[in-house]
């Protein structure tokens, strides 16, 4: 067949011809079988500049033109094409076009292989939250930094797209950056604008098998093909693709009266709101600005997330039990630390003390110590504070196994910390800080790691940054967007719909919401991809998702909120619903992190 110039509708056929164009030898009619040759050719085309070999385009038949498409280890497949008048037939940004005479087009997808899909297979019938790494993340390593600096941490992650370029930034009211992280005028303390973390577009597929023994999930830079699509607050009200989306870097404190705020500072640390003052405190900040929403959970955070780490066992990355301080006591001695009758009138002045090991300790963890003189006062978070009198924030330089108590199997350690030497009063208190915010900046600035956490002694609490984002699960947080009534999910993406009652710009999901224990199973209605919520329990501490889903089936509304806890209920999997959305009693408060995106 001559080689066409374009694809110019001149006489509709309903016979077996699905159009006419004209050639370089005049008028002809097309079948199935020509659009396969041309595309054949276009695809030929791009193999050789690409050095593949194996091109094959197959059509079903003479009556659905739908054409299946490989180049090397890729395959496509076309819409049906009859009845269709194709206009031009393009590579475009590695994917294959077909525009139509009506001015659409149809985005075949991606041919040419050049654009990596990073992968994770879930085998369901085993229950093992363990992924497998599929696609191009296949033999990729993803770990984190967990306390001690003298590791040789990797995680491929760091250099690949969208991970490598998630960064925190300020924001100002009205959604313009500041500044970002490395910039010299970039300050974490609210004075800048809103501690936040950029987070770039990206496109994502989720789907199960034919046999539904399978379930994954790829991450791609590009939309490779119809299954991938733009995450929901991608998406503008307007149908706009959005660039990036801004997810608080810390958990809101309770210093701006009436209104939600992302900062670092000594004295900020993470508030307790109820549901309804979440969501309006947010709304207070401007335009654009909410409670992070279950579809920023379900579509950005949860995939980014697995796919990273190839697990679904959270808790295996970053353990995240919400407690507030662990306290010990600090001696000045090793002998001290021995002593039947410690003598606390001792004092030392240095940068270490002793402590009895029946606790863990890391380098790098927070410590408050306290009994330090006014003029000690002196590190940019030490605390001047008349109530409780002064106190040093320090990091732990060092721990060093000096001693053993051999009755009760403990090891005596000797800590080291940095900043300015204090008085060390004998058997004075000091605390291992959980839960103040920016305590994770040490991984992220001094130690360097995108991602890592503290656990606290005995298990007790942890700290913990995911690409900039502290304690993303590690206290109960509120998301907006979703409401439960009974056994029903309502959920909505409009932001201005955002709120306690379930109005009309609420839709059901198809499937129902799992009441009390591990979660095996988390919904996935098609019509609303962006909200996976429990749907079935029945799993445990270490199968399926290994959180636990605590919700009732009461016929009020109900709010919905994720992570914090204990035990085996404080992962990214954890869920819960309060009784009554509305209530602002303080046994049912908890925290609330801001977000922004130019949705209107």
């Amino acid at each position: 067949m001559a080689r066409i110039r374009q694809y110019e509708l001149l006489e509709e056929f309903n016979g077996d011809e699905t159009f006419v164009v004209e050639t370089d030898n005049g008028t002809k009619a097309l079948s199935v079988n020509a659009i396969k040759d041309h595309i054949t050719e276009k695809i030929e085309e791009k193999a050789a500049q690409l050095n593949q070999s194996e091109v094959t385009v197959e059509s079903d038949n003479e009556s659905e033109y739908i054409l299946s498409i490989s180049i090397g280890a890729e395959t496509i497949t076309t819409p049906n094409l009859k009845g269709k008048s194709i206009a031009s037939i393009q590579v475009v940004n590695h994917h294959l076009m077909i525009y139509f005479n009506d001015a659409t087009s149809y985005d075949c997808g991606v041919i040419d292989g050049e654009v990596p899909k990073y992968g994770v297979c879930r085998d369901i019938p085993s229950h093992s939250p363990t992924l497998t790494r599929v696609g191009d993340a296949t033999g990729l390593i993803a770990q984190v930094f967990k306390g001690n600096n003298d590791e040789k941490i990797r995680n491929d992650f760091d250099t690949i797209y969208p991970w490598s370029e998630i960064k925190r930034c300020t924001l100002s009211n009205n959604g313009a950056v500041n500044h970002y992280e490395d910039d010299p005028d970039y300050k974490e303390d609210g004075t800048d604008g809103q501690v936040m973390v950029e987070i770039p577009k990206f496109y994502i597929a989720h789907y199960f098998d034919e046999s539904g023994a399978k379930e994954y999930w790829y991450i791609s830079k590009e939309k490779i093909n119809s299954r991938y699509r733009l995450p929901k607050p991608f998406i503008a009200a307007d149908g706009t693709e959005l660039d990036h989306i801004y997810i608080a870097a810390f958990l809101s404190t309770n210093d701006n009266e009436n209104i939600l705020d992302s900062k670092s500072t000594p004295t900020a640390t993470a508030a307790d709101f109820a549901y309804s003052w979440a969501v309006e405190y947010a709304k207070t900040r401007g335009t654009n600005w909410h409670q992070l929403d279950i579809a920023e959970y379900s579509d950005v955070l949860v995939p980014l997330f697995i796919v990273e780490f190839a697990t679904l066992d959270s808790q295996s990355v970053f353990y995240a039990a919400d407690a507030e301080y662990v306290a010990d006591y600090m001696y000045v001695s090793l002998e001290q630390v021995m002593a039947d009758n410690p003598d606390t009138s001792l004092v030392t002045r240095g940068n270490e003390f002793f402590v009895y090991g029946e606790n863990e300790y890391f380098v790098g963890q927070e410590i408050s110590i306290f009994g330090i003189a006014a003029e000690d006062v002196t590190g940019d978070c030490d605390v001047k504070d008349e109530t409780n009198g002064p106190y040093a924030i320090r990091n732990i330089t060092n721990v060093q196994v000096v001693g053993k108590d051999e009755a009760k199997g403990v090891d005596l350690l000797k800590i080291t910390f940095d900043g300015g030497a204090v008085d060390i009063h004998n058997k004075e208190e000091f605390m291992v800080n959980i839960g103040r915010n920016g305590v994770t900046n040490y991984i992220y600035y001094e130690v360097g790691y995108l991602s890592g956490s503290f656990a606290a002694p005995k298990d007790q609490g942890s700290d913990f940054v995911y690409r900039g984002i502290e304690n993303l699960y590690g206290k109960y947080t509120w998301l907006a967007g979703v409401l439960k009534r009974r056994d029903e999910y309502f959920v909505t993406d409009k932001l201005a719909a955002y709120g306690t009652a379930i109005t009309d710009d609420y839709a059901k999901l198809g499937y129902n919401a799992a009441m009390m224990g591990f979660v095996r199973k988390l919904g996935l209605d098609e019509a609303y991809p962006w909200a996976t919520l429990p749907t079935e329990n029945g799993g445990a501490s270490d199968t399926d998702f290994c959180d636990k889903t605590m919700c009732t089936g009461a016929g009020a509304v109900q709010s919905v909120r994720f992570g914090g806890g204990y035990d085996f209920s404080c992962g990214l999997f954890a869920f819960y619903c309060n009784n009554n959305a509305t209530d602002t009693n303080v046994n049912y408060r908890y925290g609330a992190r801001l977000s922004y995106r130019s949705y209107q």
